[in-house]
């Protein structure tokens, strides 16, 4: 029997999924180095992919109304769930695809 279960099931919360804005601006090496090391991304977790939370559209701040006038006024908190980052660590989806960059050629300059 659970007494006062203060879990949350943080899998209602995730959205889309997509690399980690801090550890994909760096190396690979990086990420290797992290584990390594002993040291992991604070946003990820060393898994290199978050998810987006539902819960605030990945703003960090839930907004939503008050119960002390009635729900009158709007309110504005960190998110529970992600606790204000606006996304959550996760692992790689198995059906991930990596993105491919654009090449874009140089175009010849027009002398006229």
């Amino acid at each position: 029997m659970n007494i006062n279960d203060n879990s949350l099931d943080l899998a209602q919360y995730k959205g889309t999924v997509k690399p980690c804005p801090l550890c994909s601006r760096r190396s690979p090496d990086a990420a290797m180095d992290a584990l390594t090391s002993g040291k992991s991304c604070r946003l990820c977790l060393g898994h290199q992919f978050v998810a987006t939370c539902t819960n605030c559209d990945g703003t960090g701040q839930f907004k939503g109304r008050t119960v002390w006038d009635g729900g009158r006024s709007e309110h504005t908190s960190v998110c529970t769930p992600c606790g204000g980052t606006g996304v959550f660590a996760t692992r790689k989806p198995d059906n991930y695809v990596e993105p491919v960059p654009e090449v874009v050629e140089p175009q010849a300059a027009v002398v006229t």
